[in-house]
């Protein structure tokens, strides 16, 4: 038995020994302290990093804090008085530079406004105006008040060429107002019926507000050279010659049923195209302002 125990004892060390011997064969574990031979992606500095050709090596912001681009929006200055200026100021204070001047209606580039101030571009440059001189629309036209409007000073000038009408006050410009015109609009009006409107020095010589285009101002057509010469080609006779220059005089109304035509209006109803049958035509807006500062008597002097 004895033999046998040793037998068996024997085979037992055997087996440990070789479990021993295979436990040291296997991979021994990287010790965690021991740096790779790689270096991570994170230790990695963006600096370093060179930028790739052609673009900018200035630091690239987050989308989150990214500042969105400057952007700008047409508005239009709106005065409360007619002549009056709005100060550009170099800062927003109304006590820096003034470094430009606005007038009223004049569209002009915002790019932003912040505490009652907008900062506006204008001729290649930035300044600060008020924000509460600024709407989204265009304005209505400033007039001048009554009292400094001088009638004997008032005239309206008329370019045919151009579709212009003018409204002067002596040397100053009240407004500039689109026209529409006859259906043959060159040349001046030589009878009834050719769609011309007349040239030359005129007067208007009454005032309708019962006109089928809103409201009329007549003007004093024909005038005396139109009679001299319609006399002279013998489309009109000696009488009604006599009976135009004597209204034409006396600063009345000549009459409107000879040959020469006649009942050559500035009215309403609308500028676009030449639509009129010899008579200037604009918008019922300007015929409002027309009509407001206008009297008997106004000259209107109309250019081809």
């Amino acid at each position: 038995m004895s033999l046998y125990k040793s037998i068996f004892s024997f085979i037992w060390l055997f087996i440990i020994i070789i479990m021993l011997c295979g436990c040291q064969n296997n991979d021994i574990t990287q010790d965690p302290m021991i740096p790779d031979n790689k270096q991570s992606e994170d230790s990695v500095k963006n600096e370093d990093i060179p930028a790739p050709s052609g673009h900018s090596t200035l630091p690239q912001t987050s989308p989150s804090n990214e500042i969105p681009p400057v952007s700008s929006t047409t508005m239009y200055v709106k005065l409360n008085h007619y002549g009056s200026q709005l100060n550009i100021r170099e800062s927003p204070s109304i006590s820096d530079n003034i470094i430009g001047k606005l007038t009223h209606g004049d569209s002009i580039q915002v790019i932003s406004i912040q505490d009652g101030w907008a900062k506006v571009e204008f001729n290649q440059d930035v300044g600060y105006i008020k924000a509460d001189y600024l709407v989204d629309e265009e304005p209505s036209q400033l007039l001048p008040p009554h009292e400094s409007v001088s009638p004997d000073e008032l005239y309206i000038n008329v370019y045919k060429s151009r579709r212009v009408l003018e409204l002067w006050n002596g040397d100053e410009l009240i407004g500039e107002y689109n026209i529409a015109l006859g259906f043959n609009p060159i040349g001046h009006k030589e009878k009834e019926g050719d769609g011309k409107t007349p040239e030359g020095a005129y007067y208007i010589c009454l005032k309708n507000p019962n006109s089928r285009f809103y409201l009329s101002l007549g003007i004093s057509y024909p005038g005396i050279a139109d009679a001299q010469r319609g006399l002279a080609t013998g489309l009109i006779t000696q009488n009604e010659h006599d009976r135009i220059i004597n209204a034409i005089t006396s600063g009345g109304v000549p009459p409107w049923n000879t040959p020469l035509g006649g009942e050559v209006m500035v009215h309403g109803s609308g500028a676009k195209d030449d639509w009129t049958a010899g008579c200037i035509a604009v918008d019922n807006d300007v015929m409002d302002i027309l009509w407001e500062y206008c009297t008997v008597g106004t000259k209107i002097f109309i250019f081809p």
